[in-house]
């Protein structure tokens, strides 16, 4: 789009808008991101990238963003670990598969319909996550090359 506001895509700014997110300039930066990096960053990830353009930026500000982003369903945090998490755009259901060895997580479709359900047996569902831990095809033919 050619529209802009302040030097970001308005697509950032009406995403946030329909979320009921001022969009501030601060926010978008971090949603733009996330948005172009679809490598799963974390917030650490995310701060130090965007705080080398912007040096008032506060990790304070990242983290309570992305939490923001992902209670108004924008974003999903992913667990890694007990002390990270990292972030994903929600832009169609999927599962993801974290490599315990490289740490790198892929996005993985899959032709469930129950990703479209409001309930099932009566019971109200709010968040689907389906995440598969193991070990990548990458990693698993590093391996048989070193063997």
């Amino acid at each position: 789009m050619a529209d802009r506001h302040y030097g970001i895509h308005a697509e950032y700014r009406d995403l946030l808008c329909s979320r009921g997110i001022k969009p501030s300039y601060q926010r978008m930066l971090i949603l733009e991101y996330v948005m172009k990096n679809k490598i799963h960053p974390t917030a650490e990830k995310i701060f130090g990238n965007i705080s080398r353009s912007v040096p008032t930026l506060s990790r304070t500000t990242v983290y309570n963003n992305l939490n923001l982003f992902v209670k108004k369903g924008i974003l999903s945090g992913i667990r890694t670990n007990k002390s990270e998490t990292r972030y994903d755009i929600s832009e169609f259901p999927h599962a993801h598969f974290y490599c315990s060895l490289c740490q790198r997580i892929i996005d993985i479709d899959l032709k469930m319909p129950l990703y479209n359900k409001q309930f099932i047996q009566r019971h109200k569902i709010e968040e689907v996550k389906i995440q598969f831990r193991g070990s990548c095809r990458n990693c698993l033919e590093k391996k048989e090359k070193n063997t």
